[in-house]
């Protein structure tokens, strides 16, 4: 009998936070130039920043509007990914539900802590220069993280479908 279990729960949670990430970093592909033009500003933007480029206020909304709803975006992903995972598994489908909805107000606060994080995970792509390159890259990093954790033999049987993991 499938019943709430704290680790199923625990990898539905890691899961869902790399696809939140990994989300967000593709998202950035969408206006890349914008995000260049940002990322070789160090923080200095003032409207003669964008406009010796060409840019206009236009383009900066649709990039905030897109940096806001794609973590949502890779939530729901994750979601639909770690349901479709616990049925196969005969894991109860309300523990990635519950995560869901936990993962929705964290990162709603934004406190998830991609502040910290994203140094460690970003590392391999500050060695490049191009944007759009870093931003791939990144977000193929987290990405296959969040795969893995979904579908690694290891996660079942740490979350008890299997045999225990010996450390």
């Amino acid at each position: 009998m499938a019943r709430l279990s704290w680790r199923q729960m625990l990898v539905h949670f890691l899961a869902s936070w790399f696809f939140i990430h990994a989300f967000l970093m593709f998202s950035y592909l969408f206006h890349i130039r914008v995000v260049d033009a940002m990322s070789r500003s160090n923080g200095q933007l003032n409207s003669s920043a964008f406009t010796d480029q060409g840019f206009t206020g236009a383009d900066v909304l649709n990039l905030s509007l897109w940096l806001s709803i794609a973590g949502f975006i890779g939530l729901l992903v994750a979601l639909i990914i770690s349901v479709i995972v616990s049925v196969r598994r005969r894991w109860l489908w309300v523990n990635p539900l519950i995560v869901a909805v936990i993962m929705f107000f964290l990162y709603r606060f934004s406190l998830l802590g991609w502040e910290y994080a994203g140094y460690v995970f970003g590392f391999p792509a500050r060695l490049l220069n191009n944007t759009a390159a870093r931003c791939l890259i990144t977000g193929g990093i987290l990405l296959t993280i969040g795969l893995l954790i979904l579908f690694s033999k290891r996660t079942r049987q740490f979350a008890g479908n299997d045999k225990p993991v010996l450390a």
